[in-house]
């Protein structure tokens, strides 16, 4: 620049441009919200090789996957895969979900200490087994294979292994020293939780129940700290868990400590108009950085299984109203989101991307836990529209 540039005085005018008319949201419905959730599958059914490996995380102007890797997200994946199948009962979504499952099984199920978790490496984390498990049962419940009992009961001991007295799980293990790590980080106690409960439903283990059990109430006294009313981190698995043990268990404290998170997420969550770019049902804590799409699809997740609670235990409650609002405008924000085909021009593979959601309007990278939390929750809304569980 000091070579070759040149500096001059230059002199800015601020000309406020006539705004432009946005085109009304299409209502979401029932068929829309079933078309999503299949195209958004099909999308991830697709990326999932002979092997059961994802491709996790790929650019969609460039086509390129990064090289990177997750287990709990590709967990997370199959565990929508089996939802989706079980929806639709499209062939090409079971196999690709018993792909994807199977390589959970058959190659990283190994041994830690004197149990079974999902591990690559001498060092695994919680997050990697419980979501494992949860996907596990979503393919026994979905009819797609019934041959994960014994992994399931197996990460089920494992889980118990990592939880303390009080409830809370130790979130890594070594495998060479053969002992939990005492560490916490997000998601990881709440997606274990809701993992067990999901594993009583399907084996009866009534210790699966009690570690399940045990874990909300924990979560669900964590954030009790002064200003915890104004602040949260993201606790959508916990509101899955609590949703999922409202008729198994007395302790409610979880279901309350969602509740609360929803008023704070309802605090943050656009507004028609707030900023200058279509954010409206999104969220986000001011008008300059465009919201992630993710952030809406796990909110819409939680607040499904909370509306879902609220119906199996009191349908009037006086939150109802506001989060089924907040549930349709987060999901509306969704699917007014996915990448279109006036974008194709931007994609070396526009057929492999249009459809898809990336991570917000200025990030087209497409990763796979993307599809899967805005496909749980509409997989969740159409349950709730129809009068059905998840």
């Amino acid at each position: 620049v000091a070579r070759r540039g040149e500096l001059r005085r230059v002199g800015f005018r601020r000309v406020v441009a006539p705004t432009r008319a946005r085109p009304a949201p299409a209502p979401l419905t029932v068929a829309a919200a079933k078309e999503a959730v299949h195209e958004l599958a099909l999308h991830l059914a697709r990326g999932v090789d002979a092997n059961g490996y994802y491709a996790y995380q790929v650019d969609a102007t460039t086509g390129r996957a990064d090289g990177s890797y997750n287990w709990p997200r590709h967990s997370g994946a199959t565990f929508f895969l089996a939802q989706a199948a079980r929806l639709t009962n499209d062939g090409t979504l079971a196999a690709a979900c018993r792909r994807a499952a199977s390589l959970l099984r058959d190659a990283l199920l190994v041994p830690c200490g004197d149990e079974r978790c999902i591990a690559e490496a001498d060092l695994t984390d919680l997050g990697s087994s419980a979501l494992a498990l949860l996907a596990f049962t979503e393919v026994d419940r979905a009819g797609l294979d019934t041959g994960y009992r014994p992994a399931i009961a197996s990460l089920v001991r494992f889980l118990r292994s990592q939880q303390r007295p009080d409830g809370e799980f130790m979130h890594y293990y070594d495998r060479v020293a053969r002992t939990p790590i005492d560490r916490q980080v997000l998601y990881y106690s709440g997606e274990a939780s809701f993992a067990l409960a999901r594993a009583f439903r399907v084996t009866g283990d009534p210790s699966a129940l009690d570690a399940a059990k045990r874990g909300a109430a924990h979560l669900g006294e964590s954030w009790r700290f002064f200003g915890s009313r104004y602040f949260y981190g993201e606790e959508h698995w916990t509101c899955q868990a609590a949703a999922e043990l409202v008729d198994l268990a007395s302790d409610r404290s979880a279901l309350e400590f969602c509740r609360e998170w929803h008023v704070y997420t309802r605090a943050i969550q656009y507004g028609e108009g707030e900023t200058p770019f279509d954010a409206a049902g999104g969220f986000g804590v001011g008008p300059l950085v465009p919201p992630r799409f993710t952030a809406a699809s796990s909110r819409a997740e939680a607040a499904g299984a909370l509306l879902d609670a609220f119906a199996r235990t009191t349908p009037s409650h006086p939150d109802v109203p506001l989060l089924e609002d907040e549930l349709r405008r987060a999901l509306e924000h969704v699917l007014r989101n996915r990448l279109g085909r006036d974008m194709e021009h931007l994609f070396a593979a526009p057929s492999s991307a249009v459809g898809r959601l990336p991570g917000s309007s200025t990030d087209h990278h497409l990763r796979i836990d993307y599809e899967q939390h805005a496909g749980s929750a509409l997989v969740r809304w159409i349950a709730l529209r129809e009068g059905t569980r998840p």
